[in-house]
This record gives C-alpha cells, sequence and structure tokens, in this order.
C-alpha cells in the first residue's frame, strides 16, 4: 500500500462515515480493550485501492480522539477495521497508519 502521499484531502464527514464508523464501534473497542464514552465521526480522508480506505478521526471523549483505518471493497459487501490509534487531538493530523 502507498504512504500518506496517495490520501485524499480532509473531508467533513458524510452519512456514509459515519455509517460505517457506527459498524465498526464494538470492533474498536474490543481492540483495544476498552468502552468509550462518545464515538462520532469528526472527518476522514480516502485511499483508493481494490476498494477504499478511509481514515477517520473519531472524538471518543470531550478532548480525546482516535483515528481508525476501515477498508471497503467496491461492492460494499466487505467492512474491514484494520487500525486503531489512540492518543490523537482535534488538532492532529490525518496520515496513513
Amino acid at each position: 500500500m502507498n504512504s500518506a502521499g496517495s490520501l485524499g484531502l480532509v473531508r467533513r464527514v458524510d452519512a456514509n462515515v459515519i455509517a460505517l464508523v457506527h459498524k465498526v464501534k464494538e470492533q474498536a473497542e474490543a481492540k483495544q480493550g476498552k468502552q468509550y464514552k462518545q464515538f462520532a465521526a469528526v472527518s476522514y480522508r480516502e485511499q483508493i485501492v481494490n476498494g477504499i480506505n478511509y481514515f477517520v478521526k473519531v472524538r471518543v471523549d470531550h478532548d480525546e480522539f482516535i483515528h481508525l483505518r476501515i477498508y471497503q471493497d467496491f461492492r460494499k459487501t466487505v467492512l474491514l477495521l484494520n487500525s486503531v490509534q489512540e492518543g490523537h487531538t482535534l488538532d492532529s493530523e490525518i496520515t496513513y497508519f
């Protein structure tokens, strides 16, 4: 996979991204071994691969954010939470991970 150079511009979330984040919430909590107080998508970037990687900034507490890397194939039959990064802020740049 390519690095950050192939990521699209930062965008405001739309209904599709909100739905994707909602669908992977339990997986993210299981991966991190915790339950989040909030789970609200804030912004995202896309990477076109053999489908789309969504790199999403998610508010999990008042001033605490995580980044999710979610993969969805073009037919929308596969949805995978590939990675979670904790310790982000509202100002943290969304980068490839």
